[in-house]
């Protein structure tokens, strides 16, 4: 940790890499958290549920209420949980809502895509045996609303190992973009932490490669296993 002034920067020892592996591309999805599943199961070589259902998740025990108000046109659903291990609440929806937590709301405006409160939101992270209680309200297609729990162990073996076996190094950010070093023990595709644009290109072993958009979202080539130079360009096409 360092101090600039009245700012604290911390480390993230969990970040990615500009570029990682994964073994198979993923298909977008309107649940956002299945696709995180997808990315960690294909980062970590394990089919797991890093991230499930709030009613059915093994990290918590979870009594849910539901009601619907005819005349306003609003669902109030109601949480009360207790935390079997550690464990991470998160919340997703396209469409306007509010959370309420001890009678206090937690956003000003949720479905402002302009604002830092739209898209995947953390509600808490509880310990083991810790007991919590939050009100979702919403007018929404409550098909669209997705209210999952993270398991935490699982997520952070996939993160401790997710470069040992396959990595890029000797990474150099240039002028028109990036190159470094894969190294694969098993084919897959190399992802990068850059969103997809077909303005790039991409060069395995002095090559042009097929660029993949990873995911409907990122930038990526896919690779066979063993050790190769990339070098990614951006230009007008």
């Amino acid at each position: 940790m360092k101090k600039y002034g009245d700012y604290h920067i911390y480390k993230n020892r969990n970040n990615f890499n500009i570029g990682y592996y994964v073994s198979n591309d993923i298909e977008e999805s309107y649940n956002p958290f299945k696709m995180q599943n997808d990315l960690l199961n294909g980062i970590g070589g394990v089919d797991d549920e890093y991230f499930d259902a709030i009613e059915n998740s093994n990290a918590l025990e979870c009594d849910k209420t539901q009601q619907y108000n005819e005349e306003t046109g609003e669902y109030t659903i109601i949480y009360k949980v207790k935390a079997i291990s550690d464990c991470t609440i998160y919340l997703a929806s396209d469409y306007d809502l509010q959370v309420y937590v001890d009678g206090e709301p937690m956003f000003n405006n949720y479905s402002n895509i302009w604002s830092t409160e739209t898209g995947i939101k953390q509600i808490k992270h509880l310990n083991q045996n810790e007991e919590f209680e939050f009100t979702i309200v919403t007018k929404q297609n409550l098909d669209l609303l997705f209210v999952y729990v993270s398991d935490n162990s699982s997520i952070q073996r996939v993160l401790d190992n997710k470069d040992s076996k396959n990595y890029f190094t000797n990474v150099k950010i240039n002028s028109d973009g990036l190159e470094g070093t894969a190294v694969f023990e098993d084919s897959g595709y190399l992802v990068f932490a850059i969103n997809y644009d077909d303005n790039w290109s991409i060069f395995v072993d002095g090559k042009e490669a097929e660029v993949v958009n990873f995911g409907g979202a990122f930038l990526g080539v896919k690779l066979d296993e063993g050790e190769h130079q990339i070098n990614c360009k951006i230009q007008e096409k």
